[in-house]
């Protein structure tokens, strides 16, 4: 039986943007069928999505050898739009870090093969009713994969259009699997809890950190802002201590949370530490963060102000100089959490509260007394160790005491 193919195309900018970063293309002889959205709000992400759609119209076979092929076919096609994308990415820096998604079709008269990254849809329509046929490449998907409930308005927002796989993204991501994984058949892929996803949260070095001007420029959030029950229950059982002991150096250490409105880890910006690590040579022009005397904290709203000011003056010292997440472990304490450099530690930070909690339960297990002190809720001595010997002077040890009587098992 012949079957007969017709085609047609329509995008529209929206309510929200100011471009309209789709692209679409298709060519009846050969059964193809491609469309791209350039990732929102990165640089040129409608010049990303337009190449993606050119380069596999373009190197798409005319004929295939063996009609099997065209899922390998268009597999090789998107890999040829990636690595252009990419490629251009490096030789402008207009289109630095440029990408799109893609959902592409092949008929080759009897089958269909589909092909997607990222998180562009292919839809079957049957009866007047829509089947959606790929998996979405994206964090939402993976949380909702894991259970996550589809009525929570704030989980789902804060999980939407965050992706976990892009074209023009991923030519870096094939080459640190070469080199620095040694994978035989590197992939490009990189998914959460995969083994190149926990490499890379463990490997983005201070270079990376680096922005204009010297401006620090931190890695983006992968992973959860919250800790669940498990993840405290684990903690527990490694340090063998309670749950509530946990809970309670986070609620006194950040009561405002592990990040901030802006997806950064709390911080808070000790100037008399910035002054110790610089040997007290920005104190005449800059003695607000730079300081012999303890304190002059300011607002809440300035640490980042002020973190980023001293990284352009002596960047290990500035990040040494900040405590960190839920638990304000202390840059300088970098070694002690279980890390080689102070940059992979505030990296940690940046990532998951899941991170910020095993850097919590390294630099407790460094510390025999400390160790002790939180098994027997010996909150005295805790706080000593763990906020500094003027503890008394903030209550460190009574807000300790009631915020472990109030927190749950």
């Amino acid at each position: 039986m012949e079957i007969r193919i017709s085609a047609a195309g329509a995008s529209d900018v929206g309510r929200i943007r100011r471009t309209n970063e789709d692209a679409f293309g298709f060519d009846l002889g050969r059964g193809l069928f491609v469309v791209c959205d350039g990732v929102g709000g990165s640089r040129a992400g409608e010049v990303a999505s337009q190449s993606a759609v050119d380069c596999v119209l373009r190197t798409f076979p005319e004929t295939l050898a063996d009609s099997n092929d065209g899922g390998n076919e268009l597999h090789r096609a998107i890999q040829g739009a990636n690595r252009y994308i990419y490629q251009s990415s490096l030789n402008d820096a207009v289109y630095q870090g440029m990408c799109t998604t893609i959902v592409a079709a092949h008929f080759d008269g009897t089958r269909m093969w589909i092909a997607h990254v990222g998180d562009s849809r292919a839809y079957l329509l049957r009866r007047q009713s829509l089947h959606r046929l790929t998996e979405d490449h994206s964090q939402l998907a993976e949380k909702l994969r894991e259970g996550l409930n589809h009525s929570s308005k704030q989980a789902m927002q804060q999980w939407d259009s965050m992706l976990t796989q892009a074209v023009g993204a991923s030519e870096t991501i094939t080459t640190f699997q070469r080199r620095i994984m040694h994978m035989p058949f590197a992939d490009g892929i990189v998914e959460p809890h995969s083994a190149t996803f926990q490499q890379l949260a463990m490997t983005t070095g201070q270079r990376l950190m680096a922005g204009a001007a010297g401006g620090l420029r931190l890695p983006y959030r992968t992973g959860d802002a919250k800790l669940t029950d498990d993840d405290y229950k684990v903690a527990a059982d490694e340090l063998c201590c309670e749950v509530r002991a946990i809970k309670a150096v986070t609620s006194v250490e950040a009561p405002r949370g592990a990040y901030d409105e802006f997806g950064r880890p709390t911080i808070l910006f000790e100037r008399h530490l910035f002054h110790r690590f610089t040997a007290g040579r920005y104190d005449r022009f800059a003695p607000d963060i730079s300081n012999a005397n303890r304190g002059g904290y300011g607002k809440y709203a300035a640490q980042y102000d002020k973190l980023q000011r001293a990284y352009q003056l002596d960047a290990t010292a500035a990040l040494r100089a900040a405590s960190w997440g839920a638990f304000q472990i202390l840059g300088d304490n970098y070694a002690q959490a279980g890390f080689g450099t102070v940059d992979l530690f505030v990296t940690a930070m940046c990532q998951s509260i899941q991170q910020q909690l095993r850097a919590f339960v390294a630099f407790i297990k460094f510390n025999a007394t400390l160790t002790q002190a939180i098994q027997n809720r010996n909150w005295a001595t805790f706080a000593r160790i763990y906020n500094g010997s003027a503890y008394k002077d903030n209550h460190y040890d009574a807000n300790l005491q009631g915020a472990y009587d109030a927190a749950t098992p």
